[in-house]
């Protein structure tokens, strides 16, 4: 059964269809006509022995009456073979009832999505089409790291979340992008965001909310937060930030898969050195051991 990760990930995509065909343009060099004309359309497809199946998202492009192609998009937490192969069974079906270029894109925060790759040729009387799914994952979403980018594309940027929040400057990224976004957009692509992300990502942007002033004074704190309650996160941090960056160092250890032994602990847990404690953080997002980080 589909998951808070699956549902908010095929939500963004039905909230953005334009960001479907953007990233097969980005990333797989497939350009279609105008993406302004496309559209969600029904997930239900029947095949001709009458069963139906249920497809994450459809999406058609071109005027109602006469479609210039259809894209499935697939939302898939943990991919397999099988996951893929009916995906394509989906792609077919939908091939057949509406006789245009049909295309498939599998989303996923799996880091083995690099290694899923299927193509089938199927004919049908005159007709033929090669499909040929695209796999989006850690290995080619995005890596944002320039607010100004969370700016301009919330949505990307929230799947950039997905696939890379348990780094700290990309989590830290987005919360910086969120603060110059309307009051209106900044708490619902935080809400795509935390949704979509991996438990180590979500602790690395709840770490980060807790233990930065800058984001407490901004409208989408205030929005997020609440009236008062902004106030008060603010004067609690002022009083126990090394709490918060304790918290936040021990994370990144946690989501980089790095041991903390009671020495080390001791060691953080001890240190109240502000200076320190960034260094240590900033090692801790890129290193692969404690002692890339401490020695």
């Amino acid at each position: 059964m589909p998951g808070p990760q699956h549902d908010a990930t095929n939500n963004l995509v039905r909230d953005h269809p334009d960001l479907a065909i953007r990233l097969m343009s980005m990333i797989s060099g497939i350009r279609l006509a105008d993406g302004s004309q496309i559209r969600v359309a029904g997930g239900e497809l029947s095949d001709r022995v009458s069963k139906v199946r249920q497809a994450d998202t459809v999406l058609v492009g071109g005027p109602p009456q006469d479609p210039w192609y259809a894209v499935i998009s697939e939302i898939e937490t943990r991919l397999s073979d099988d996951k893929l192969d009916q995906t394509l069974r989906y792609a077919v079906t939908l091939w057949l009832q509406l006789n245009k270029p049909v295309y498939v894109i599998v989303i996923s925060p799996d880091r083995r999505a690099a290694t899923f790759r299927r193509s089938v040729t199927v004919s049908a009387g005159k007709l033929e089409i090669t499909l040929d799914p695209c796999v989006y994952g850690p290995d080619n979403i995005p890596v944002l790291t320039d607010p100004g980018q969370v700016v301009s594309d919330p949505a990307l940027a929230a799947l950039s979340v997905m696939a890379h929040g348990e780094r700290q400057e990309v989590s830290e990224t987005f919360l910086k992008g969120l603060n110059d976004l309307d009051d209106d957009d900044a708490p619902r692509y935080y809400e795509y965001a935390h949704n979509m992300a991996s438990a180590p990502a979500r602790r690395v942007m709840e770490a980060l909310m807790s233990s930065s002033t800058w984001l407490v004074s901004s409208p989408f704190a205030r929005k997020h937060f609440g009236e008062g309650k902004a106030e008060g996160l603010a004067e609690g941090l002022a009083k126990g930030k090394t709490e918060g960056e304790v918290t936040l160092l021990l994370t990144l250890l946690e989501a980089r898969g790095i041991a903390v032994s009671d020495e080390i602990r001791a060691r953080i847990t001890s240190c109240a050195d502000p200076g320190q404690f960034e260094a240590w953080t900033r090692r801790a997002a890129v290193a692969t051991s404690a002692g890339e980080v401490f020695e």
